[in-house]
């Protein structure tokens, strides 16, 4: 038997490679929205279920960091989630729902990011 992997099995293994990279992918906020910028302290909101219902999270953790605070999320399966982004010098906002593999957000001073 030859210790080369199959081609069918190779092309399985760069599948589920692909796909887990693809599921780790990190959610964040854009830097601007119609050349505004994000807020200061990172502009985003957790909510858990929909927006409209204003149930925002608190963060697990606030420390001072560098530049400011940071404040960081954990989720041991997350639930419904959305990321509202809020940008300077407009009411305009971004919506980005969390996917299920999401595990921490992290806000400081300029960013969120969820992973």
């Amino acid at each position: 038997m030859s210790s080369r992997m199959r081609p069918d099995l190779t092309a399985l293994v760069a599948l589920a490679l692909i796909a887990s990279s693809v599921a780790h992918a990190a959610v964040q906020c854009p830097s601007t929205l119609g050349g505004h910028p994000l807020r200061p302290s990172g502009g985003g909101t957790l909510y858990e279920g929909p927006v409209r219902d204003n149930a925002a999270l608190a963060p697990d953790n606030t420390r001072q960091g560098p530049g400011g605070w940071v404040n960081t999320w954990r989720f041991t399966a997350a639930p419904d989630v959305t990321l509202v982004c809020r940008y300077q010098g407009i009411q305009a906002s971004e919506q980005v729902p969390l996917t299920r593999d999401i595990r921490t957000c992290r806000q400081d001073v300029r960013s969120f990011v969820c992973q």
